[in-house]
């Protein structure tokens, strides 16, 4: 069973229960696989991604990434603080969310500096292949491979059991 679009995020397919849900356009790393809570039925989260079949998009390691994050968070600190002092100068009062947003601005900044740093120093790298070994050592179990061919993820056939592929392909030479 695929997972079911749903304007709140996902409904459970087997019951039909609202799933909250992360952003779809994040790009988490771990087992699909999520149990409902109502009904305990397996389903996909497409947010989450098996490393070793997707692997991760190539801003992942790309420390421009982090540099761009960062350039957005400078931007962002010297609008809000600029505006925050422009306020208060000029009419003495000022909107609370403004220092807030520069704080944040400043934040994002340090994110980005961190990000490109993690890139330039191979840290990251080395956290991607411990994902990426993970992904490998729950694909190699023959049970929750086939689990998560049923639940409609691409699996590649190298991570299925033999017994699994000649009975689909019999199956398909039946039909």
């Amino acid at each position: 069973m695929a997972h079911i679009p749903d304007t709140d995020g996902i409904r459970c397919p087997n019951c039909g229960k609202r799933i909250p849900q992360s952003d779809q356009k994040q790009y988490l790393y771990g087992s699909p696989i999520k149990f409902c809570k109502k009904c305990r039925g397996a389903y996909v989260d497409r947010s989450y991604h098996e490393i070793a079949i997707d692997g991760f998009p190539p801003s992942e390691m790309n420390a421009k990434t982090g540099l761009k994050s960062a350039l957005v968070g400078i931007i962002m600190f010297v609008t809000c603080a600029g505006i925050f002092i422009t306020e208060i100068i000029y009419s003495g009062r000022y909107h609370r969310i403004f220092p807030v947003l520069a704080v944040m601005g400043i934040v994002l900044v340090f994110i980005g500096i961190i990000d490109s740093i993690r890139v330039k120093t191979g840290s990251k790298a080395k956290s991607l292949e411990k994902k990426r070994q993970e992904s490998v050592q729950r694909l190699r179990d023959p049970n929750y491979a086939v689990q998560l061919k049923e639940l409609g993820y691409n699996v590649p056939d190298e991570f299925l059991p033999v017994e699994y592929l000649q009975q689909n392909r019999q199956s398909v030479m039946n039909q």
